[in-house]
């Protein structure tokens, strides 16, 4: 079979090879056979992203020199040699670092990317000069792809360079976002980081995304008590609804105790979306605050289950999960949660979700007609 693939020109009969090429080997892979080198050089010869897929899951080492081969090779079709470097970056075997770092000078700017994403998702420091020099790259795909690389390996030295970058407001958003995901994942020196951050937050004028970006960085800076505080004047003060939202989120996944008076506050905010989030946060970080959180999320799930999705998402649909989360303890959601569930007129995704969530506080059975409408709920006792 490999031979007849490699002889023929025919591509509709080049395509159903390669197929049941990827099937076989696949399979002798599950079986604890040995794929035959010749079958990994053809499917490598007839790289596509199926392809690709199927050398992941075949797992076999023998694939690296192979790909890296037709990565280096500059007479290959550029796409092979950016799908070559897409794998090798999701094989995340060290020995394909020095063909990555050379493909950052690829002249197609697709092959750079999965170049920089690749050595990103490997995490050798031995690419970090080169990511540094992408960072200067022409292309803001590029650069942006390095930030993020550079923040997965965690090169603290390069914290200079992310903090210009994110300081600079003609560079591309795409790159600023990046780089402020990159300084909060490195996290160090947290002071520099943490007075940077509060510059732009402090920007009147600056892009929502970005600070939004900022706000995520703060997330990952979970030992600073600046970062908790800045987390909490944004959640009170900020004009943006997306970053209040977002500054909840974060003080829920940081877990400081500190933030729960300004997430009690929150619970009154205006925007649904913010609430909704500020008493996901509060379940997270002291659950005794149940009381006061399920109001406000039942609230949100009865107002809001007929509205069109926002700019934010869908709160009621969020509210619904958040009580399912909480299982037991949400007993005195169930009421709304039924009937929301009984009403065809609510959003799929509510509707979904409240069903879910009530499989989760109580053990129940959901009949429904045809239409949608429940028939019956049967409660069922726990053992």
């Amino acid at each position: 079979m490999v031979r007849c693939l490699n002889n023929s020109g025919d591509l509709e009969f080049r395509r159903k090879t390669v197929m049941i090429l990827q099937s076989k080997a696949v399979e002798a892979k599950e079986e604890g056979r040995d794929v035959p080198i010749n079958v990994i050089h053809a499917l490598i010869n007839n790289l596509n992203h199926d392809v690709g897929d199927a050398l992941i899951i075949i797992g076999d080492s023998r694939a690296v020199p192979v790909l890296i081969e037709v990565l280096d090779n500059k007479n290959n079709w550029w796409m092979n040699r950016h799908l070559a470097a897409e794998t090798l970056g999701r094989i995340s075997d060290s020995r394909a670092v020095p063909a990555l770092i050379e493909a950052l000078g690829d002249e197609k700017m697709l092959v750079r990317n999965s170049a920089v994403t690749a050595l990103g998702t490997i995490g050798d420091a031995h690419a970090v000069p080169a990511l540094i020099e992408a960072l200067g790259d022409e292309e803001a795909s590029v650069r942006s792809g390095a930030a993020w690389a550079l923040g997965r390996i965690g090169a603290a030295r390069v914290v200079p360079d992310l903090i210009q970058i994110l300081k600079n407001k003609e560079e591309d958003n795409n790159v600023r976002d990046s780089a402020a995901s990159a300084l909060g994942k490195i996290g160090e020196p947290v002071e520099d980081i943490v007075l940077t951050f509060q510059q732009v937050l402090d920007d009147g004028g600056e892009h929502i995304r970005i600070r939004r970006s900022v706000i995520y960085g703060l997330a990952n800076l979970s030992e600073s008590t600046e970062a908790v505080s800045m987390l909490i004047k944004a959640l009170n003060n900020d004009e943006e609804v997306l970053v209040r939202s977002n500054a909840a989120t974060a003080l829920g996944k940081i877990g400081d105790a500190h933030a729960v008076p300004a997430l009690i506050e929150a619970l009154g905010d205006e925007e649904a979306s913010v609430r909704v989030n500020a008493a996901a946060a509060l379940v997270k970080i002291d659950n005794s605050k149940k009381d006061m959180v399920i109001p406000v999320l039942v609230e949100v799930l009865m107002s809001g289950r007929t509205a069109a999705g926002g700019e934010y998402g869908c709160p009621s649909a969020e509210a619904a999960s958040i009580l399912g989360r909480m299982g037991e303890s949400a007993k005195e959601a169930v009421p709304a949660l039924v009937e929301v569930l009984n009403d065809v007129s609510s959003r799929a995704d509510v509707r979904g979700n409240a069903a879910q969530a009530l499989r989760y506080i109580e053990p129940i059975e959901i009949y429904r007609d045809r239409d949608g409408r429940t028939i019956q709920l049967v409660i069922q006792p726990r053992l």
